[in-house]
């Protein structure tokens, strides 16, 4: 989640982007935006932009089960999950596109394809994909410009290309605004007051670098502490250190 370092005007934009998302949300499923889980967001872009859903995983693995039962079963998790969307098509590509890509988006239909990495059997790492995928739906709707870029850098993934340097702001971009809908802001700052990172943890169903990382960018882009402050802080909720957390709560409040 957040992996590389944006400016503060740039994360100020992808949270409004995020907050846009969340109240339509809110507003589509008559719940709280303070209730809204990542489902919720799926659920309701799945319904907007009704994309067709492929799968992949790497032609070396060896199959234990026919694509038909791997399909069954990956939509039974969808289902398990909350998750209306159901995977039609499942392909095999080689070990170099399914190490370097976890998912794409392609415009080539009135619906986009969505295009997701199910190698590692790792959920809690294709709800942020999807989430992340669904951001570019939402900003390509809005800007033509911002569909031709994306069709640049998934021209560029499908042929195993590192994709233009000036084109990585993009993929910044919707990596940031997916950890803002996975763990939105408005909730973090409630749970950093009264909860512990175990119980943070549970709560949102990511890893603990994930969390971690989430806790970092918050408290350095969202509460103005700075860099150092801000790794001493996520770092007393990592390892529970009573006496730095009670601190970090004070000056929250």
């Amino acid at each position: 989640m957040e992996y590389s370092k944006i400016s503060r005007t740039e994360y100020t934009n992808c949270q409004a982007v995020a907050d846009k998302i969340l109240r339509f949300t809110s507003n589509s499923t008559n719940k709280s935006i303070y209730d809204v889980k990542a489902p919720h967001i799926i659920n309701t872009f799945y319904s907007r932009f009704r994309p067709n859903i492929i799968v992949f995983y790497p032609s070396s693995i060896p199959k234990h089960y026919t694509d038909d039962q791997i399909l069954r079963i990956l939509n039974q998790k969808f289902d398990i999950h909350g998750f209306y969307m159901q995977a039609k098509k499942i392909i095999s590509v080689d070990d170099i596109f399914t190490n370097t890509v976890a998912g794409l988006t392609w415009f080539n239909s009135p619906r986009p394809t969505l295009f997701l990495n199910i190698t590692s059997n790792n959920f809690k790492r294709l709800t942020f994909t999807c989430l992340h995928e669904f951001a570019h739906m939402y900003q390509a709707e809005r800007s033509q410009s911002y569909m031709e870029a994306l069709a640049l850098i998934n021209a560029d993934k499908i042929q195993g290309n590192p994709y233009p340097e000036e084109l990585q702001p993009i993929e910044n971009e919707a990596n940031v605004i997916a950890s803002l809908l996975l763990v939105p802001d408005k909730c973090l700052k409630f749970d950093i007051l009264h909860s512990t990172f175990n119980e943070i943890q549970d709560k949102y169903g990511i890893s603990k670098s994930a969390l971690f990382n989430r806790l970092q960018n918050y408290f350095y882009y969202s509460s103005d502490f700075d860099e150092y402050e801000s790794n001493q802080a996520a770092h007393s909720f990592l390892v529970n250190d009573p006496k730095v957390i009670y601190q970090v709560r004070k000056k929250l409040r």
